[in-house]
């Protein structure tokens, strides 16, 4: 197993790093306060290539591998959330099914401009009523004589106010499925609604959006048959996941940067505070966190580049990259003291703007519903039965339904950090229902330094973040007819 990066990757690496240090940060702070698009940012890393790195060369890319293509929003990021959310928009959502399914004149007058940073695109998805629940949809588009005719609300549209086409989703057809439509920002019946005003990325603009009686005409529905919309989301899902935790990655490599600088140079009873056992914790806790998470984030990026199962993978690294870059930049925080609730420092605005990685390519609890099904198939197709709780069972919930089930393995799934408690509480539940010659197994985010405390509570089987599926059943069938 070769942990190396390619001298091609580390190329990629080096330059948007050096765009970073040079161009990004001197003025990252500025165009926050500012709340002001980096636009001539947004040009130059047009001008480097950055928007068709993973499109082929016939339309104008380079035709990049996922893995080295998450090195650039990673460095991005590191320097500003507002550029590196408007720049991977932009390289995936903004412009990929333009790619994937329009015609020759969309991509001559659209999508390859984009590329090269002369138009802007924005996906249009998220409803005040529908997140990732694409069944709750509302936006419909009807067939008329030469096109379609769409009303519906969208909210969270980023880029909104300056996007020059948007991608929408809205229900077509007899039998209301998701199908994919085209709409030019010149399309009548299309308005760009209020600013949504954020916590975080304030350099990066999001609005609602309605459609009222938009004329598409037929050329712009982007789907090749009405309802085939979400089989071509899905197919993008994983590398939008990808590209988050690469982003993720890049905010709290910032956050634990400054925190080891200002160690350094804060003192207290004559002596910098990175002396002090206390302060070590922290930087050693932060710096294993980011490494843990940016070997899960290219790990999931090379499952998808050799072809391979990947969407487990790639929920896997979205949630464990974002949920660690936020433990991250709160410790961060709690370094500078005082200093990291001030505005003077850099560290408020990672805390702010990694909210922005959290959200985008599905929450958390979403993933953990994704990653957990996952797993329970996996399950079923070796022939088990199994009896799936759902997320945020309680430790008396979990017993009960154990014994009123009389199953013969208890399996929980932990990505959250809270396993050591919630187990402690289970455990005493479980002998006393006489359930502690059951087969215990635990997987998800489990750090090395907890499963010695796994084991003493009873569980023999622990699958940390990014074990294999076929090791999970293979220990079960073969403990389980041991037992």
């Amino acid at each position: 197993m070769n942990f190396d990066l390619t001298d091609e990757q580390k190329q990629i690496r080096d330059t948007f790093a050096r765009f970073c240090d040079e161009r990004i940060v001197p003025q990252a702070a500025a165009l926050d306060e500012a709340r002001a698009f980096p636009r001539a940012l947004f040009q130059e890393l047009a001008d480097l290539g950055f928007f068709g790195m993973r499109y082929p060369e016939d339309v104008g890319g380079s035709g990049l591998a996922l893995t080295a293509f998450a090195l650039a929003p990673a460095e991005i990021a590191r320097g500003s959330m507002s550029l590196a959310g408007a720049v991977a928009m932009q390289s995936l959502m903004g412009t990929k099914f333009l790619h994937m399914l329009g015609n020759a004149d969309i991509l001559e007058r659209l999508f390859k401009p984009a590329l090269r940073g002369e138009k802007i695109g924005a996906i249009c998805m998220t409803e005040p009523n529908a997140g990732s629940d694409l069944d709750s949809i509302a936006t419909t588009a009807k067939k008329v004589d030469g096109g379609y005719v769409i009303n519906g609300q969208k909210t969270w549209i980023t880029s909104a106010p300056l996007a020059d086409f948007f991608t929408v989703f809205a229900k077509a057809g007899e039998e209301k499925k998701l199908t994919i439509f085209l709409v030019e920002k010149s399309f009548k019946g299309l308005i760009v609604g209020r600013e949504i005003h954020k916590m975080g990325v304030w350099a990066l603009p999001t609005s609602e959006v309605a459609f009222d009686e938009c004329f598409v005409p037929d050329s712009h529905r982007l789907s090749q048959a009405e309802g085939d919309g979400e089989g071509h989301l899905r197919k993008t899902l994983a590398e939008i996941r990808i590209i988050t935790g690469a982003m993720g990655l890049g905010v709290a490599q910032a956050a634990l940067d400054e925190a080891v600088r200002y160690a350094a140079e804060r003192k207290q009873f004559g002596k910098p505070i990175n002396r002090y056992q206390a302060i070590q914790f922290k930087l050693a806790e932060m710096a294993t966190d980011l490494e843990a998470a940016r070997h899960l984030v290219y790990y999931a990026a090379w499952l998808r580049d050799a072809g391979r199962p990947h969407h487990k993978e790639a929920a896997m690294a979205k949630l464990n990259a974002t949920e660690a870059a936020a433990r991250i930049c709160d410790q961060a925080a709690r370094v500078l003291a005082s200093y990291g609730y001030a505005m003077e420092y850099p560290v408020q605005r990672y805390l702010r703007d990694v909210r922005f990685t959290l959200i985008g390519g599905g929450t958390s609890e979403i993933l953990k519903l994704i990653i957990a099904k996952e797993v329970v198939r996996a399950l079923m197709d070796a022939g088990m039965e199994v009896i799936y709780t759902g997320l945020r069972q309680t430790p008396e919930a979990v017993a009960r339904m154990a014994l009123d089930e009389d199953v013969d393995v208890i399996a929980l799934s932990s990505l959250a950090g809270s396993h050591l408690p919630f187990c402690t509480k289970l455990k005493p539940l479980l002998e006393a229902s006489h359930l502690q010659d059951k087969l215990w197994v635990i997987g998800g985010n489990l750090p090395a330094q907890d499963h010695d405390a796994l084991r003493q509570l009873g569980f023999t089987g622990i699958f940390p973040t990014g074990a294999k599926l076929d090791a999970i059943v293979d220990y079960i069938r073969q403990n389980v007819k041991e037992a």
